[in-house]
């Protein structure tokens, strides 16, 4: 080794040998071992799909960043849009397909209500189709069919009953009806403004297919106001009188006969909540349970103030909540919301937020989820009618205008609304001219 000038050889050697000579530094330990990022991929997923909302899910995308790009993937979603329907309800909801990377889009357009879309279905020119009509009932069913019965029509009531492929109607915006011939010979008569509800009734027997009733209770035949009960098997495809007409009922556990009453099924007791109506010289605002496979009524005692009488009103079912709408007397409409909680059987005005929709009567109110969508009708004072659609948040408790991205359905009154598919299926009504009466099908999609 050659010294530098005026350097030391020796010492540079020195030097060298030292740095040669030392040993290596030990090597970092590895991490700790996360003992997530042992779990299979399938196995997260898995556990992702129990979540039952948003939130859950963003908290566990914290964990690790495996997790939070496992939590990214859309199809994880599809098992939260399902979980945002009432349990009750979810067996009529068939999300239509689509492609899996479109699951969470699909849960921010429900969350946001921001794809909302009417959309006409023409009828197939190949089937029959149910005449014009309004103040007619449906009912859904699990299965995609959506049943449809009587009303008026333009010269006279009707008493048929017709099946709607929902699926055909939500998936392929096309009207597939038929029309239903009973095999029983007894048969309820004509009628307008009853109720029509979709209740279980177990397998049938030898399979584990579901197995729907329709109850229909009520509603006018000319002069005569109605308090009969009948029972339609979907599976066998008959009617059962389960209780008479009787023009002065024998006690007040049976209702008066009435019409534009309104009904939902209380599923845990196989029974259908009947509230309000009206008859000449009287409107109601009482409540009744119809036990279908009893075959009795029950008379309601409830508990905090009711609302006042009324008949034109709208309901539904949420969660174990019925919630009422608008309706009218001779003298006075309502824009007033009401909850009654089926198992306490307690009535509660709601103190509701926003801009409340205009007084009405012959809309439809239909839940999906925690909101309740508010369409059609009209103010009985002025006959006007309302061609905005509204939203009531049941947790904000707060009401707001909608927004829909498509040309609506003509105003109307006395329509027919059901949840169906992640929509709303319009059928019918009567129109701003007292003559129009439609026979038309409206999907409102609230998920592309």
């Amino acid at each position: 080794i050659q010294a530098p000038p005026g350097g030391s050889t020796r010492a540079h050697v020195m030097v060298f040998w030292m740095n040669v000579s030392k040993p290596p530094p030990e090597p970092a330990p590895p991490p700790p071992l996360d003992p997530f990022e042992l779990l299979d991929d399938g196995l997260v997923l898995a556990v992702f799909r129990c979540f039952d909302g948003p939130k859950s899910l963003c908290s566990v995308a914290l964990v690790n960043r495996r997790f939070s790009c496992l939590s990214a993937e859309s199809f994880v979603w599809q098992p939260l849009l399902t979980a945002a329907l009432p349990a009750v309800g979810c067996s009529l909801f068939a999300w239509p397909s689509c492609n899996p990377l479109d699951w969470r889009e699909r849960y921010k357009q429900w969350h946001t209500l921001s794809a909302l879309k009417w959309v006409h279905c023409p009828h197939d020119p190949d089937l029959p189709v149910p005449s014009s009509r309004y103040l007619h009932r449906a009912a859904a069913v699990s299965g995609g069919v959506i049943y449809v019965y009587g009303g008026r029509g333009l010269d006279r009531e009707l008493g048929d009953l017709w099946m709607l492929n929902s699926d055909a109607a939500v998936g392929a915006s096309e009207a597939q009806w038929r029309l239903v011939l009973p095999r029983s010979e007894e048969r309820p008569i004509e009628r307008l403004s009853a109720t029509l509800t979709a209740v279980e009734l177990g397998a049938l027997p030898g399979t584990d297919a579901p197995h729907h009733g329709l109850v229909m209770f009520g509603g006018r035949c000319g002069e005569s106001f109605l308090n009969d009960a009948w029972l339609f098997d979907t599976g066998a495809s008959v009617w059962v009188q389960l209780a008479a007409h009787t023009l002065q009922p024998a006690d007040a556990s049976t209702p008066e006969g009435r019409w534009a009453h309104s009904a939902v099924a209380h599923h845990a007791q196989c029974a259908v909540v009947v509230f309000g109506g009206s008859a000449p010289g009287s409107c109601f605002n009482d409540v009744f349970s119809f036990h279908v496979r009893e075959r009795e009524w029950e008379v309601h005692e409830c508990a905090g103030t009711p609302p006042s009488p009324r008949s034109g009103h709208s309901v539904c079912l949420a969660g174990t909540s019925m919630f009422v709408f608008g309706g009218n007397t001779t003298r006075e409409s309502f824009n007033d919301l009401w909850e009654y909680e089926l198992e306490e059987r307690t009535w509660a005005r709601l103190k509701t937020r926003g801009s409340s929709p205009s007084a009405r009567v012959g809309h439809a109110l239909v839940p999906f989820g925690k909101r309740l969508i508010l369409f059609g009708g009209r103010q009985y004072m002025d006959n006007s009618f309302d061609p905005a659609m509204h939203v009531f948040d049941l947790d904000a408790k707060r009401w707001a205008g909608l927004k829909v991205g498509s040309s609506p359905p003509a105003v109307r009154t006395g329509h027919a609304a059901v949840a169906c598919g992640g929509s709303m299926l319009v059928f019918g009504g009567l129109g701003a001219n007292a003559s129009e009466y439609f026979n038309d099908v409206y999907v409102l999609r609230l998920v592309d």
